[in-house]
């Protein structure tokens, strides 16, 4: 009595029906006669695709088909290997793609489930009793005619197992019409159902090929070989594993940091928009600016106009109105650097900066005004030429300096965004992060 809930028993009386399972031996002598080719052992057993309203014996013992239709048995584990092959993007045999597993997982799940129409297949549990010995599947695209008046009684008495009503059902539906669909029981409404389907599949995706155990790789790893020209049909099947690491593309986290890296070190000394904002904002405020030019101001007139330069540095150095008007012109440098042609980063804003005037015509003006405060007459007497030294005065090396730092500092200030703003549209770093 068979034990798995796709058969049933059967009266050896019986005549045949369609889904009887028909032993191989048995056989051998008829199909030696007229079908040499399926006497290879790779054939398991047949089963009977004829109508059992076909089949029923009437009068003169004759039954209405002229012929009786046979599909070969194949066990799965011939069959894997070149499935898989084909589905999972196979550079040699026994290497898959993993990334196509759960395609072929879903494959699997099919053909269990009597669901898998375009290779027209029907799986076979295996059950002692009825002569399937491990899984494997009815092939119903591969079939064999014999004559019913000769070989009736010889197929019936090789008949060693037969498929559960619903199961017959299904496979007369499969051998007609492979775009509708008959009702079975699937394997997960069955107790403990879906586990044993997952334990079937697995250990037919994970079956040996050729004595080694498959290996299954992502299919980037397989389309970098390729690009490279590797042949692995001609490598030793024990280097292969070895062979796709080494050529395989860096991680995708790897690329993405490598990507980030080239674009904060393309981003990181730009001078552009953002950061030149920042700078002019930062500039406004800065106290340090003043008494690095305050030095050379009172270096460049303080012969003309006496010796009480101290007060006079005093008072450049924490004049508010004055800081503005600097900060002023440095803004519309900036502003300037970063609507040019050409390279628009920090080194060239800095050269730019150093060999530019400095204080801007309202500049002079107010330092006139401190000038006179401190000086008087002697200020006003030199007033013309003054002025000509002050609107002449380049930023003094120390304040470039200065300036050098608050640009980068204002660089990062705005880095973060831009960074994602750049990688955001960045069509490599897209696709180093695409899913598979």
């Amino acid at each position: 009595m068979p034990t798995h809930w796709t058969y049933t028993t059967f009266n050896h009386e019986d005549g045949l029906y369609q889904g009887d399972i028909v032993a191989r031996e048995p056989l051998l002598e008829v199909l030696n006669d007229v079908h040499e080719h399926f006497c290879d052992p790779k054939y398991l057993a047949f089963i009977v695709l004829t109508q059992t309203c076909d089949l029923v014996v009437r009068k003169k013992f004759a039954c209405k088909a002229k012929h009786i239709c046979l599909a070969v048995i194949r066990p799965l584990s011939a069959l894997m290997p070149g499935l898989l092959e084909e589905m999972c993007n196979s550079p040699r045999a026994g290497v898959f793609s993993k990334d196509r597993r759960e395609e072929a997982e879903q494959f699997m799940h099919r053909v269990l489930n009597q669901n898998e129409q375009s290779h027209g297949w029907v799986y076979l549990h295996p059950d002692g009793d009825v002569g399937i010995g491990e899984p494997a599947v009815a092939m119903l695209r591969i079939s064999i005619s014999l004559r019913a008046k000769e070989h009736y009684e010889v197929i019936r008495k090789a008949r060693c197992g037969r498929l559960d009503t619903e199961y017959r059902n299904k496979l007369g539906w499969l051998k007609g019409n492979l775009y509708s669909r008959i009702d079975t029981t699937d394997w997960g409404e069955k107790d403990s159902g879906d586990a044993e389907e997952r334990a079937i599949i697995k250990d037919l995706l994970d079956a040996p090929i050729g004595g080694r155990p498959p290996l299954w790789v992502p299919s980037v790893w397989i389309e970098e070989a390729k690009k490279k020209k590797v042949l692995l049909r001609d490598c030793p099947p024990d280097q292969i594993d070895k062979i796709l690491r080494e050529n395989a593309p860096k991680p995708p986290l790897e690329l993405a940091l490598v990507e980030v890296k080239r674009a904060v070190d393309l981003m990181r000394m730009e001078f552009i928009g953002p950061a030149a904002e920042a700078f002019s904002a930062n500039v406004e405020n800065d106290l340090c600016i003043l008494p690095l030019l305050a030095r050379s101001i009172v270096a460049k007139v303080g012969g003309l106009v006496g010796v009480q330069q101290w007060q006079f540095y005093e008072s450049l150095a924490s004049d508010v109105e004055l800081l503005g008007y600097i900060a002023a012109g440095l803004h519309q440098l900036a502003t300037t650097f970063t609507t040019r042609q050409g390279p628009r980063n920090v080194k060239h804003f800095i050269d730019k900066l150093a060999t530019d005037k400095i204080i801007p015509p309202d500049a002079v003006v107010r330092v006139g005004v401190l000038g006179k405060n401190a000086f008087g007459a002697s200020w006003f007497s030199h007033e013309e030429h003054i002025n000509t030294l002050l609107r002449d005065i380049t930023t003094p090396p120390e304040l470039v300096e200065h300036l050098r730092c608050a640009a980068i500092s204002s660089i990062g200030e705005s880095l973060a965004e831009r960074i994602t703003a750049k990688l955001t549209n960045n069509q490599t770093f897209k696709m180093i992060l695409k899913p598979e």
